[in-house]
């Protein structure tokens, strides 16, 4: 299992506060709670999953729900979207890869996840959540599967707030696009303190803070943050996000943080999901 943390960022900009930065659902914890091997792979049939998700702030959206369906046509197939793949045992040789909205074998059952319309990445209730459990699932090794919530699209497409992604790349990219679990046996934990407080800063400033933490995941650890590491906290407030192993047992999550001279006043949150998987 994988064990994760969230991180927080903040940047304090005086009187009243004028984000338009959006709560999204995301996935804050997937794990592989069973699974069964067969002739051509281990951990590839019978595959069980459970999983958490939380309503976090993300910035601001790079996308719409209506930039590939004119009007919002494809808004209503927002959910939690599953990737699966057909063949392949590691990152890098995943191959049939695909989105899943609505199928219980691979993606989690939504709870008042609805868009708002087809204008906004807003939803209608800032309590959307999933269900616990879901599977049985088959297909490829551990290391492809995971959830994004997004719009599935024609084709092996996913639209989400950050852009369009094809399950291929999801499913062989690590962790930058969403939270991959790892079998049942592989036990990774991650600690870090909650938050990244840049303080109080002015129009036209910038600032580098950073938190340390424990890792615990072998000799060979890969520390990542899921997602984008270039964060937009509302208008002219953006972060760059890295994470540096110390040791294969401490590691350093920065944040460059940058205030245009443009930007208004107020109170910018951004979160982000940090894990840890074996090399």
């Amino acid at each position: 299992m994988r064990l994760t943390t969230i991180l927080c960022l903040l940047g304090l900009m005086v009187l009243s506060p004028s984000s338009s930065a959006i709560l999204f659902p995301t996935m804050t914890s997937m794990k592989i709670e069973s699974c069964r091997n067969n002739w051509w792979g281990s951990c590839n049939i019978t595959v069980m999953y459970s999983g958490t998700s939380e309503m976090r702030e993300i910035g601001i959206p790079t996308t719409r729900p209506d930039d590939f369906g004119g009007t919002g046509l494809f808004y209503n197939a927002f959910g939690p979207a599953g990737v699966y793949c057909q063949s392949g045992m590691k990152r890098g040789e995943f191959k049939g890869c695909s989105f899943s909205i609505g199928d219980p074998r691979y993606s989690p059952r939504p709870i008042k996840c609805k868009l708002i319309d087809g204008t906004s990445w807003r939803l209608k209730d800032d309590t959307c959540d999933i269900g616990p459990t879901w599977g049985p699932g088959v297909g490829a090794g551990p290391g492809h599967q995971c959830v994004i919530f997004g719009i599935q699209l024609i084709g092996y497409s996913l639209l989400t707030p950050w852009g369009v992604v094809d399950a291929d790349t999801a499913a062989n990219s690590g962790n930058q696009w969403c939270l991959k679990p790892t079998a049942p046996d592989v036990i990774c934990s991650v600690y870090l303190p909650p938050l990244i407080d840049h303080g109080q800063l002015v129009a036209g400033s910038s600032d580098k803070k950073y938190i340390d933490g424990a890792v615990d995941c072998g000799i060979s650890p890969v520390v990542e943050i899921v997602g984008s590491t270039s964060l937009n906290l509302g208008s002219g407030v953006q972060s760059k996000l890295t994470t540096t192993l110390l040791s294969n047992t401490s590691v350093r999550v920065e944040s460059d943080l940058t205030v245009a001279k443009s930007a208004p006043p107020g109170e910018y949150f951004a979160s982000v999901v940090v894990v840890v998987s074996p090399n």
